[in-house]
């Protein structure tokens, strides 16, 4: 039986307040990818990266693209960074053994 990983999210903690475009995504990143099985883990990294290209949110009156957001998508976790201009991490993405 192959080991189950769940996802972790982890917030910036020298950020004041964390965007709701990301706590947005990671309720829906979650959903789909709530518990994995190890064998998958190697490509859900690129499949959670392209998910956030297709995603779409509002800021400030304006509809903002998810391919905008960067992000950096390492073996063993995405980190996002903030896109209001000053390039802080965000938020890190990655997945803990249950």
């Amino acid at each position: 039986m192959s080991k189950q990983y769940q996802m972790e999210f982890i917030y910036n903690k020298s950020s004041s307040k964390t965007a709701n475009y990301i706590k947005l995504f990671y309720c829906q990143a979650s959903f789909i990818y709530g518990k994995i099985n190890e064998d998958e883990l190697s490509t859900v990294f690129n499949r959670i990266s392209s998910m956030l290209d297709n995603f779409t949110y509002k800021r400030r009156n304006a509809i903002e693209l998810g391919c905008n957001i960067r992000r950096e998508v390492f073996d063993d976790r995405i980190e996002i960074y903030n896109s209001t201009g000053n390039d802080s991490l965000s938020a890190t993405i990655k997945f803990k053994p249950l």
